[in-house]
């Protein structure tokens, strides 16, 4: 059977993410940029798992909601908490400590993917995923202070809203018929995940936080590269296939 690109790519992403972050749990000593993040581990654990069970669940099932009456979902969160186990265990070899609150972020983790995923198809889901990620960074850590460069924390900005709002396009030109009207095709485009970039921002004052003015920029620069992109792709590849066929 072909597989679709799309699963194609969320194949090639679990089989680089996998071994990543296990690389990473099992390192004798914590890099030193972890802990200038100062989120807790909890956290850290709670966002590495759900993105690993949304790429497993994308990669068993990329085309259906979860069930919970089929087996699928169960055997997925029982390998995950199984695999939890293993990746606490394994770090005392290490020289790592075992902590029960990093476990309880991993299958909280798990919970929340294959929640959503039953709640949610494949773009929205995603969508869900990134934002969580993109909120838990901005509000529960401290990025703008990592290796005391601006320069991570812009990059992160740029990638999360890039990737946030490349979902989001997908979902419209899936979901509705907006690609007929440009005006009202990029306005939605733009549109939320500008929204959500000032619900961010905005939770982060509340909470005491600084709001820098380049961060905002670089997330908005970010949204209006991936809507341009996106549209003048479609547009051009409407406009050659017009033509070969009018040529044919």
């Amino acid at each position: 059977m072909k597989l679709a690109k799309r699963h194609k790519y969320v194949l090639m992403a679990l089989g680089f993410y996998w071994p990543a972050i296990f690389i990473a749990t099992h390192l004798p000593k914590v890099p030193n940029w972890v802990g200038e993040a100062r989120m807790a581990d909890m956290t850290w654990h709670f966002l590495a798992y759900l993105v690993l069970v949304t790429l497993i669940w994308l990669a068993v099932s990329p085309n259906k909601r979860v069930d919970w009456r089929r087996a699928k979902a169960w055997l997925i969160l029982a390998g995950v908490i199984w695999y939890g186990v293993m990746d606490e265990w394994l770090q005392g070899f290490v020289g790592r400590g075992v902590e029960m609150q990093d476990f309880v972020g991993d299958v909280a983790a798990a919970v929340t993917a294959l929640v959503l995923f039953t709640l949610f198809e494949f773009w929205m889901g995603l969508m869900w995923v990134t934002a969580i990620i993109l909120f838990s960074v901005v509000n529960l850590s401290r990025i703008d202070t990592v290796c005391n460069s601006e320069m991570m924390n812009s990059a992160f900005y740029f990638l999360g809203y890039a990737f946030m709002t490349l979902v989001w396009v997908q979902w419209i030109d899936q979901k509705t018929d907006l690609r007929r009207d440009a005006v009202k095709w990029f306005a939605a485009g733009m549109g939320l995940p500008i929204a959500y970039g000032t619900f961010v921002e905005l939770w982060s004052l509340a909470i005491g936080k600084n709001v820098w003015w380049m961060d905002c920029v670089t997330g908005i620069s970010a949204v209006a590269a991936v809507v341009a992109i996106s549209y003048a792709t479609c547009h051009c590849g409407e406009e050659w296939k017009r033509i070969s066929e009018a040529a044919a």
